[in-house]
C-alpha cells in the first residue's frame, strides 16, 4: 500500500509541475510563445500574397482607393506605402521579397520595415482584399 501511495504521489507532483512548466513557458514573454511567434512570422514570409479579383486600385493623388466590383463601392483608402505593398501582391512574390522591394523604394533596411510589411499584408488579408 506504500509504494502505491509513493507512486500515485509521484505522479501527482510530476503532472503539477508539468503544467507548472508548460504554464511558464506559454505564458505572455514565455519562450514557447516567442518561437511560435517567430516561426509564424517566418511561414508568413514565405507567403506569396494574391489580390482579390473583385477588387480595383484607383491611383488618387498619391493614394490607392480600393473597390468592390461586387458592391459597387470604395472599399479602403491606401497611403503610398501600403499601395506599393499592394501593387506588389500580384502572386509572383514572396512576402519577403516585397520586404526587399519596399526597402529600395523606400530607402528603408528590410529589418525596418519587414513589419510593417507583414501587418500590412495581414491587415488586407483578414479584410478579404488578399488572397494567400
Amino acid at each position: 500500500m506504500d509504494i502505491q501511495r509513493r507512486s500515485l504521489f509521484k505522479l501527482a507532483a510530476g503532472t503539477a509541475l508539468c503544467i507548472t512548466g508548460a504554464s511558464f513557458l506559454t505564458k505572455e514573454g514565455g519562450i514557447l510563445t516567442g518561437l511560435w511567434r517567430q516561426m509564424r512570422y517566418g511561414l508568413w514570409m514565405h507567403a506569396t500574397p494574391v489580390r482579390n479579383p473583385d477588387i480595383v486600385a484607383e491611383n488618387r493623388g498619391g493614394d490607392t482607393i480600393l473597390h468592390s466590383r461586387s458592391r459597387e463601392a470604395a472599399i479602403l483608402k491606401l497611403n503610398a506605402t501600403a499601395g506599393y505593398i499592394w501593387t506588389r501582391c500580384d502572386g509572383s512574390r514572396k512576402l519577403q521579397d516585397i520586404v526587399y522591394d519596399v526597402s529600395r523604394r523606400f530607402d528603408v533596411t528590410p529589418a525596418r520595415c519587414g513589419r510593417d510589411v507583414l501587418l500590412t499584408a495581414l491587415n488586407l488579408r483578414n479584410r478579404g482584399l488578399l488572397l494567400s
